[in-house]
């Protein structure tokens, strides 16, 4: 249409009909140029694209202004827009509600010139209207769902910091809240563990031991409202109070009040129940003791005290010197071990939901040392993370994975990929991801296992391209832990997993809660949405197999598939 402003010399109205024919699938109207405000221009043509559309015959447009295709939900602010840029004779383009002669409604895409006589007045309007409903629909749907997505995993997020059983905050609790600190702050923790919980189940049952448990975060929660705290439940039998330790309370003396507060009998349904408490303490400021640091140093406190009945508290410096001598001893055993290449590897089957034929294995690290026999991960990686020896570590893991999936597969005689867990740190160091490179993996047999919190915390655009390197060289990208943290559909669409691992803290608890169960529901469809294949570890019993695949989960992982074991002992799939 812009050669209808181009074009020199008068333009007749049958000239300008004549000039439009070429749109005859799209609706067009031709109006007066003025007046531009109410009543509006007059209609002077319409095309049969027209008539078909809006249900107006030619009678009855001709004469009316183009506004009586507007209607109540007719967006204001877009007219005015229409009228402002009319009034300077400037061409119009707009996206805009408009009305069929029935009441229906449609979209259509606006674009609308003036046409000049020969004298250069103004003298009409030439507009053409396509219809983008269906369009409009699509983008609308879209917005929809991914508003639904993000809800559902804003629902996971909250519902992942709060304890099911006793409505206190977890451990992602208190990260949250240590993250809102102000600059400076010094934050305090007391951890705290109840004991003689397992003479209270043997003797009356889990369900007074669990109305034990409520009574116990309830009188914790009462303390904490009174020192404005935050009380959370990190553990079956492990509590904890973080402070914001600003009035340089004595945490000890504190902690003795609230253990002692703790340790009160509890009487349930006439039931005598007895219970003991321990306590440590530790502090320090933001800038310099991470909260997971902060956990610990308060747990090594706790771990020192003994279970002889009464409350006791420790605070961190008075407790934990023996501790750290032990902990060098083991450090240093833990150093020569990976110089030696002496952690090894362990295998877990996933299979498929559907045929329960093997799809994968998971590689786990295991240190088998000398004096405390088979130590699982959770025992040594928070020793190579402190002694920067992640990459050593995942190095050595994927020289073990390389090994074994090639005979695994020469064993079963196809292709049967092996995923190995990677940390955050292994992706930003140079030499890993050169070692990764040089791999050759074929038809994807190899996994790389990652965390979102984990790598999209630092360097976010490094860590994408790395895994876009990794990707390309034919690794397989899963994403683990799925739903334990902060997780985001932002965050799965820049990662981009071929997999999506539904996390066991999630899965085992899937058969006794139903918000459990609703949020494993949740994940499946975000899931099913982006296309991702999901696979559900924690699979049990063959009631958790029955409920996931129920669900729609595509892969299984857990104890009922099969535990990890050495290569050696591994039978052909």
């Amino acid at each position: 249409m812009d050669d209808l402003r181009s074009e020199n010399g008068g333009l007749s109205l049958e000239k300008i009909v004549r000039s439009v024919h070429r749109y005859t699938s799209d609706v067009i109207v031709i109006s007066e140029a003025e007046p531009v405000d109410q009543p509006g221009p007059r209609i002077v043509f319409v095309n049969d694209a027209f008539v078909k559309h809006t249900g107006y015959s030619r009678e009855e447009a001709i004469g009316q202004s183009p506004r009586i295709l507007q209607g109540p939900k007719t967006d204001k602010a877009t007219t005015n827009r229409i009228r402002e840029r009319l009034k300077a004779w400037m061409p119009v383009r707009e996206q805009v509600l408009n009305y069929r002669k029935d009441g229906s409604e449609f979209w259509a895409e606006l674009s609308i010139v003036p046409v000049a006589d020969e004298a250069g007045w103004w003298t009409y309007w030439v507009s053409v209207q396509r219809d983008i409903t269906e369009a409009k629909q699509r983008e609308h749907s879209i917005e929809v769902q991914r508003d639904t997505l993000q809800d559902t995993l804003s629902d996971l997020s909250r519902a992942h910091r709060v304890d099911d059983l006793t409505g206190l905050g977890n451990k992602h609790e208190l990260q949250a809240w240590a993250a809102k600190a102000p600059p400076g702050a010094d934050i305090a923790f007391l951890n705290i563990r109840l004991d003689g919980l397992s003479g209270i189940i043997g003797t009356y049952g889990q369900a007074t031991a669990d109305a034990v448990l409520r009574r116990v975060a309830s009188r914790l929660r009462t303390k904490a409202q009174e020192k404005r705290d935050l009380p959370v439940r990190l553990g079956e039998r492990e509590f904890g109070l973080a402070s914001m330790a600003g009035d340089a309370r004595d945490w000890v003396a504190f902690g003795k009040e609230v253990t002692d507060r703790l340790s009160d009998p509890i009487d349930y349904n006439g039931h005598p129940c007895s219970i003991s408490c321990r306590a440590g303490f530790a502090s320090g400021p933001l800038e310099q003791l991470k909260c997971g640091d902060l956990i610990a140093k308060a747990r090594d406190a706790r771990s020192q005290t003994a279970p002889v009945g009464t409350p006791q508290v420790l605070a961190y410096e008075d407790s934990v010197a023996q501790a750290i001598s032990d902990a060098q001893g083991l450090a240093k055993d833990f150093g020569l071990a990976i110089s030696r290449k002496e952690v090894g590897l362990h295998l877990m089957p996933q299979v498929s939901a559907h045929t329960g034929s093997v799809t994968g294995y998971e590689a786990l690290s295991r240190w088998n040392h000398e004096e405390f026999g088979l130590m699982m991960p959770s025992q040594f990686m928070p020793l190579a993370a402190q002694m920067n020896l992640l990459p050593e570590l995942d190095r050595a893991m994927l020289e073990k994975a390389v090994a074994a999936q090639a005979q695994i597969s020469a064993m079963a005689g196809r292709c049967i990929p092996v995923s190995v867990n990677v940390s955050a740190l292994s992706l930003f160091n140079d030499a890993f991801v050169a070692d990764l490179l040089n791999v050759s993996n074929p038809n994807g047999s190899l996994a790389l296992e990652i965390v979102e919190d984990h790598v999209l915390k630092g360097d976010e655009q490094g860590a994408l391209g790395t895994l876009e390197r990794v990707r390309s060289a034919g690794y397989r990208i899963d994403l683990d832990d799925f739903g334990s943290g902060s997780s985001s559909i932002v965050g799965l669409t820049k990662l981009r997993p071929d997999r999506l691992k539904i996390d066991h803290r999630l899965t085992l608890p899937i058969l006794d809660s139903i918000e459990k169960l609703k949020l494993a529901e949740a994940i499946v469809s975000v899931g099913k949405a982006l296309n991702i294949p999901l696979i559900a570890e924690g699979v049990q019993t063959e009631a958790h197999a029955r409920k996931l695949r129920k669900l729609g989960v595509d892969h299984f992982q857990g104890y009922f598939i099969g535990q990890p074991q050495p290569l050696e002992t591994l039978e052909p799939a």
